[in-house]
């Protein structure tokens, strides 16, 4: 076995309580063939602070930015496996082994982790606690692959894969959008398989200052833009307008869809709701149809639901079914 198995990589904007805690939690891993990268801001000295243990390394970004500092960790690192972890979150001590056990046992080639939020101030919001409950509710590849254009189904922090899996990726990208869930598209793309051990293995920081609530690249619009991309760069039919896409919905949601899907050279044929009174006709100048005219007027249809409520979606995916349409075939849940 290599001295190094599994090299972790933490990008450190300046080192804190919350990194020093994070430190302490990789390096008190049972797993000990492994190396902590940690990518500082560019030509930044090591910090003096940092606690002497041979399997720390530090090293210094060639560029500005989240994704350079991802990839020049990933261009130094020396395990055969390579996983990420924030400087804010804590790791259980068994994370890595039960990630690697995971991944070799089902033959994975990405592995992430179930995880849980918490906070050193405020209780953790009802919103995030429905967030990690639908993330750790998906650890089949088959239920992952399901729920791709919906969210990021692995958080970002408990990527873990052999490093031929992040060579075959090409690494990280910067399209405008999260370079985490950037990368799961295109892994989906590729066909490479996706799963989760099914227990919690990392405890997830909540706080103001995360980028997903500071970069405008994790913006709503900036989810959609990139589903909307992947979508047509996957679907033939529908790079090529050969088969009309549809829009379940009116709200924010759809209109972004529907101005990404014209960003990437596809029109919309329009929109699909609920017949109710004072509904519009016409939405971004196209037809508003009942799912009745829906169902009975278009053939070949495919449809995005791109519905924020709940409920509605649940309906909506109901009728879909009732009508022979598949998931990922005929239909997307955006």
């Amino acid at each position: 076995m290599p001295a190094t198995l599994i090299s972790v990589l933490m990008p450190v904007r300046e080192l804190s309580d919350y990194s020093h805690q994070a430190i302490s939690s990789i390096l008190g891993q049972s797993h000990s063939q492994i190396e902590l990268i940690l990518v500082g801001q560019a030509k930044q000295a090591p910090p003096t602070q940092l606690r002497p243990d041979t399997r720390l390394r530090w090293v210094s970004r060639e560029e500005p930015g989240i994704i350079n500092a991802l990839n020049t960790g990933l261009a130094t690192a020396n395990g055969e496996y390579i996983a990420r972890m924030d400087d804010d979150d804590i790791a259980h001590p068994d994370r890595l082994s039960a990630q690697l056990d995971h991944l070799l046992k089902h033959q994975l080639d990405i592995c992430g982790a179930q995880v849980r939020f918490f906070s050193d101030g405020e209780p953790i919001g009802e919103g995030n606690q429905r967030y990690a409950s639908w993330l750790n509710s998906l650890s089949s590849p088959d239920a992952i692959n399901q729920s791709i254009f919906i969210e990021s189904p692995i958080p970002h922090p408990t990527f873990f894969a052999h490093k031929n899996t992040w060579k075959q990726l090409g690494g990280y990208q910067d399209n405008g959008w999260p370079e985490d869930y950037d990368l799961l598209l295109r892994a989906w793309q590729l066909g490479l398989v996706m799963g989760k051990p099914k227990e919690v293995l990392l405890d997830w920081r909540e706080h103001a200052n995360r980028l997903t609530y500071t970069d405008s690249r994790y913006s709503k619009q900036a989810f959609v833009n990139a589903k909307a991309a992947t979508l047509c760069r996957s679907n033939d039919a529908i790079r090529t307008n050969q088969r009309p896409v549809w829009i379940a919905g009116t709200g924010r949601n759809s209109r972004y869809w529907f101005d990404a899907l014209q960003d990437n050279g596809v029109q919309a044929e329009g929109f699909v709701d609920l017949h109710r009174l004072g509904i519009k006709n016409t939405k971004r100048q196209k037809p508003v149809l009942s799912y009745e005219k829906f169902g009975a007027a278009i053939e070949n249809r495919f449809l995005v639901i791109a519905l924020g409520n709940d409920d509605a979606r649940v309906q909506c995916v109901d009728w879909c079914r009732s009508t022979g349409m598949i998931e990922m075939v005929d239909f997307i849940i955006a």
